[in-house]
Order: C-alpha cells, then sequence, then structure tokens
C-alpha cells in the first residue's frame, strides 16, 4: 500500500438557478461523508469541503475504466499544485467525467495540495490479483499457436 500526504479540497458553483441539494448530492455521489459547507467567493456562492477519504473516487476510476486516462490527466495538471475539474452533470448519477473547460453547470474543482505524485499513483494505481489486471479487466497469458510465444487474453 502506498502511503501519501495531500490535503485535499473539493467546491462547486451554486447558481441561483440550482438546487442546493441537488448540487449538494451530486458531490457526495463521488465524495460522501464530505461535511460541505456554503460560502460566498465573491458574489457568488459555491459549496465547499475536505472529504475525509477517496476510496470511493479511486473505486469509481477502477470500476469505470479510466485509471489509465486519469493518470494521464492528473499528472498533466501536476505541480506544486493539483486542481483539475469534474463535471457536475456526470457526479448526480455517480459517474467521473473530467473536464479541461468550465461547462455551463459549472463543475467540481478539486484542489490537491502535497505529496501530488503520491496521490496520483495512489489513486490511479493498478492493483494486482491472481492474473494481472489493467484497468479493471484481468489478463492471463497463454501459449500462442505454431510457437508465437506468449499472448495476452482479455478477460
Amino acid at each position: 500500500m502506498r502511503m501519501f500526504r495531500s490535503s485535499v479540497r473539493i467546491e462547486a458553483p451554486l447558481y441561483p438557478t440550482e438546487d442546493e441539494d441537488r448540487v449538494r448530492r451530486a458531490m457526495l455521489q463521488l465524495f460522501p461523508s464530505t461535511d460541505l459547507r456554503k460560502e460566498k467567493e465573491g458574489k457568488e456562492d459555491i459549496l465547499v469541503g475536505s472529504p475525509p477519504s477517496l476510496d470511493l473516487l479511486k473505486e469509481k476510476l477502477a470500476q469505470q475504466s479510466i485509471r489509465d486516462s486519469a493518470r494521464t490527466h492528473l499528472e498533466s495538471r501536476a505541480n506544486r499544485t493539483l486542481t483539475f475539474m469534474l463535471g457536475k452533470q456526470a457526479a448526480t448519477v455517480g459517474k467521473i467525467n473530467f473536464m479541461d473547460t468550465i461547462g455551463p453547470l459549472g463543475e467540481i474543482q478539486v484542489t490537491v495540495e502535497g505529496d501530488i505524485p503520491g496521490f496520483v499513483g495512489w489513486l490511479t494505481e493498478i492493483e494486482w490479483k491472481g492474473g494481472e489486471e489493467r484497468d479493471g479487466e484481468s489478463c492471463e497469458r497463454e501459449k500462442g499457436e505454431k510457437g508465437l510465444g506468449e499472448k495476452e487474453v482479455m478477460k
């Protein structure tokens, strides 16, 4: 198990046309048990919190088979801090959708400070069980026909 020390903050804009409870539920779909509070940022209301755990986010990356693309997306943004956006609309149904730009509904912004390489490595790591595992799909090695050596068979 890889250890890292990082702090995480999530926030999402709360527009006048949005139902605060729906935005709150969307955020909690990806970050359960987070104590969300309403704050003012300029003239805008935002919901803010620090998730006690990111285990569900990690699990959803595996379920959606997007760990490799998540790693690439996150590493391209890594610096002293890591900031990335998740689609608010996708979050309402418990799905992860990395966003490059802010959409009309606003997004859930995630900011990570601390051990960024350790955080990205932990969040997107592939767990090896039995055979090899690649983004949720197990692989087995088989002997190829006609002496062609080994080949991977995805199951």
